[in-house]
């Protein structure tokens, strides 16, 4: 029975003891605390973090105590964020916000797991890939040849288009001149 108790019962010799005050901090308390301990981030990056903390995360979060965020409440918050019309990047992206601040709280023995693991995420949405029609390929290389002030092609793009130039005479003249 002793050995069950203390695998259960995590014990400050062990290094598993987890204070049960240092999880009454609530998320607000705590994201405070953590962008204050952020000394290696830009202040652009200090400034999107905390725009998407303020409105985000301590709205439906910041009143909840560190130690009664749960897998589930998470989870209904990803899928409240997809259903109120958020891009699953955007949601991807405040999720891990969130995240970066609770896994500061688990390694500061607030938290004795992560309510982030396991949560299932929207997949990412793969953009649709637009081409250039052999018409819009021949105007480019048309602009490209003219040198107009203040208008310029990276080197790479010039090298490209001049190679392009110089083959296109095999292309047949429907092509060149408009159609597909």
């Amino acid at each position: 029975m002793q050995r069950w108790l203390n695998g259960v019962m995590p014990a400050p010799e062990t290094g598993t003891y987890l204070d049960p005050r240092a999880g009454r901090l609530t998320v607000e308390e705590w994201v405070g605390r953590w962008l204050d301990s952020q000394a290696q981030l830009r202040l652009t990056a200090r400034a999107h973090y905390r725009s998407i903390l303020d409105v985000h995360v301590l709205p439906q979060r910041g009143d909840r105590r560190l130690m009664t965020l749960s897998r589930a409440g998470l989870q209904a918050w990803v899928a409240a964020q997809r259903a109120a019309g958020l891009a699953s990047a955007t949601v991807r992206k405040h999720f891990r916000v969130l995240g970066l601040v609770l896994d500061l709280a688990l390694r500061d023995g607030r938290l004795a797991r992560s309510p982030c693991t396991g949560v299932k995420l929207p997949r990412a949405e793969q953009a649709r890939r637009r081409y250039l029609t052999h018409r819009q390929v021949h105007l480019l290389a048309a602009e490209t040849d003219r040198s107009r002030p203040g208008t310029r092609l990276p080197y790479r793009g010039r090298e490209v288009m001049d190679s392009y130039r110089s083959s296109s005479s095999s292309w047949p003249t429907a092509v060149c001149a408009g159609g597909n």
